[in-house]
């Protein structure tokens, strides 16, 4: 009777966390659609709040004008890109809401992500390529960029995972 019990609670125990894996990630790669908005209204602070991020003051004339622009990212955040030198590109990301700048993040070829969604991706796979991008798909494939997914989530930017690529 014990050992079938303990089956039970084991099989139990099991399912459950194979049940908060699969909720924490939805699938591999993630994709922008598996990470929708959670909010939708909201009334924008009056300026980006400097003292919410350590190295945000350096960026303070970049980060007031990008402030002033429609959000593009998860409905009420904003991203400010500047480029670093060559091949690298710096990119900030500010809440709308509060003005809090979350943080930043660099990657060596773009962002992707979208308005509906709280998903970043750093260094996207250009596959499936198509004929007029080859060169980039080469490019990328040769130099092995790493993709790097952030979340955005209880208004912190979170790293989510990352792929096995190196470069």
């Amino acid at each position: 009777m014990k050992v079938l019990l303990v089956a039970i609670f084991i099989g139990l125990c099991g399912l459950s966390l194979a049940a908060c894996q699969s909720a924490s990630l939805k699938r591999w790669p993630p994709q922008l659609s598996d990470y929708p908005i959670l909010s939708e209204k909201y009334t924008q602070a009056k300026d980006v709040d400097l003292q919410s991020y350590p190295k945000a003051r350096m960026m303070r004339t970049r980060l007031k004008e990008a402030f002033k622009k429609p959000a593009d990212l998860a409905n009420n955040y904003v991203v400010m890109r500047h480029g670093c030198g060559t091949q690298c590109l710096v990119s900030w990301v500010v809440n709308k809401k509060n003005g809090k700048v979350l943080g930043s993040m660099q990657s060596d070829y773009g962002l992707n992500y979208a308005l509906d969604s709280r998903l970043i991706v750093a260094n996207p796979n250009p596959a499936p390529c198509k004929k007029e991008d080859q060169g980039y798909c080469d490019f990328y494939k040769r130099h092995k960029y790493q993709e790097t997914y952030y979340l955005i989530e209880n208004d912190q930017l979170k790293t989510l995972t990352q792929s096995n690529q190196t470069k």
